[in-house]
């Protein structure tokens, strides 16, 4: 993240906010309708030897939406039109992220990676998006970063759990190798 880049904290924040101002130029600039969504990852990816695709960091519900509330925060205050909680591997980290984003008035949606029926915690789908269902601020669950031949069983458990609609962006069929860290 920016911090390994030797960034600090309130050059992060504006460029996140930038970020996000670019992209609503865009979208007002484009000839179609179009949303723009400020993607917030999952805790695994700042530690970037592919935690993201494991989940289970060892952290509590707790640990994880201290370290989530500030990007949260500076996101939401540059008022995209939907926040993208994606790439989550673990109920627990989305627990965390809903909570959060039920303290804000912007929608959001919440994507699990996956491996079959399961998180890629291990946890199964129909727990993991229950922590979904009763939460106004989202507005769609699903999945991504995962294999294509997983995801009919997803939507088909998303839909049933949460009667939301779903959102789903496979990976193109490559499998990661975690431990060379190419695809």
């Amino acid at each position: 993240g920016f911090a390994a880049q030797g960034i600090e904290r309130a050059e992060a924040d504006r460029l996140m906010r930038r970020s996000v101002e670019l992209a609503k130029s865009a979208r007002d600039a484009a000839s179609a309708p179009a949303w723009v969504a400020a993607s917030v990852g999952p805790y695994g990816a700042m530690l970037a030897h592919g935690e993201e695709y494991v989940g289970r960091y060892g952290l509590s519900v707790a640990e994880l939406a201290a370290w989530h509330r500030p990007r949260l925060e500076v996101l939401t205050a540059a008022d995209p039109d939907v926040l993208a909680l994606e790439t989550i591997p673990d109920s627990d980290e989305a627990e965390a992220l809903v909570g959060l984003v039920g303290e804000h008035d912007i929608p959001a949606w919440l994507s699990y990676t996956i491996a079959g029926d399961r998180t890629r915690a291990g946890q199964p789908l129909e727990e993991a998006f229950a922590v979904a269902a009763d939460v106004p601020q989202i507005v769609a669950v699903g999945v991504n970063c995962c294999a294509p031949a997983d995801v009919l069983g997803a939507v088909a458990t998303a839909r049933r759990v949460t009667g939301k609609p779903v959102i789903v962006y496979p990976n193109s069929g490559e499998v990661w190798d975690g431990a060379n860290r190419v695809w």
